[in-house]
């Protein structure tokens, strides 16, 4: 005879159900994947941060080539490309 009461039961009938339906045996599963879920975010968040600072960094380049353009477009008289 079950000590638990038979409300109780039915719920973890109905949770072990749902568990096997959703592809997992036990709860454990549902840890592990859930861990393994979390190491790739944060592989994914560790890459990304790194690919912001790659692009940061090659922005602020590009920017100092176009201020060295403006720069010179000031400083230079302005040629027509028709010569009369």
């Amino acid at each position: 005879m079950s000590t638990q009461p038979a409300s109780f039961e039915k719920t973890n009938i109905e949770h072990k159900g749902y568990l096997e339906r959703e592809g997992y045996t036990s709860i454990d599963m549902v840890y592990e994947d859930r861990a393994q879920t979390k190491r790739k975010y944060d592989n994914f968040f560790l890459l990304t941060q790194e690919q912001c600072k790659t692009f940061e960094g090659r922005l602020w380049q590009l920017q100092l080539i176009k201020n060295e353009y403006e720069s010179l477009l000031l400083s230079r008289p302005c040629i027509s490309p028709e010569r009369n």
